[in-house]
């Protein structure tokens, strides 16, 4: 899922806009409106983030999507919080090489109610 304020940080790249425009087309890449994504940006305006991207927040809260993968700690924190990501609860997609984390990937890619809108 892409879209808006992130769709631009990423397009930066001419690389990813290529690819994104491939992705799309064939469906693997899904795109959100920017207006939509701008209208959950103004509603998070009100609450407290401890990131500086709410536009993720924001695109996750439009898609409905329910995992992330990130290394930022800020935001992998606003994607737990329930205040921010409400029902089902956000997940963070494991890092690092432990069988612990792989285990965890595994299960948490099983789950059917981590996107869907997708």
């Amino acid at each position: 899922m892409v879209g808006g304020t992130l769709y631009d940080e990423l397009a930066e790249d001419r690389r990813f806009e290529k690819w994104a425009e491939v992705a799309i087309a064939d469906g693997r890449l899904r795109p959100f409106a920017r207006e939509e994504i701008e209208a959950e940006m103004a509603e998070l305006s009100t609450k407290h983030l401890r990131s500086d991207d709410p536009f993720v927040i924001a695109l996750a809260r439009v898609a409905k999507a329910r995992i992330l993968y990130s290394k930022d700690g800020d935001l992998r924190d606003d994607f737990r919080d329930r205040t921010l990501v409400p029902n089902p609860q956000g997940r963070l997609y494991p890092m690092g090489d432990s069988e612990q984390a792989s285990k965890h990937r595994r299960d948490l890619l099983k789950r059917d109610n981590l996107c869907p809108n997708w």
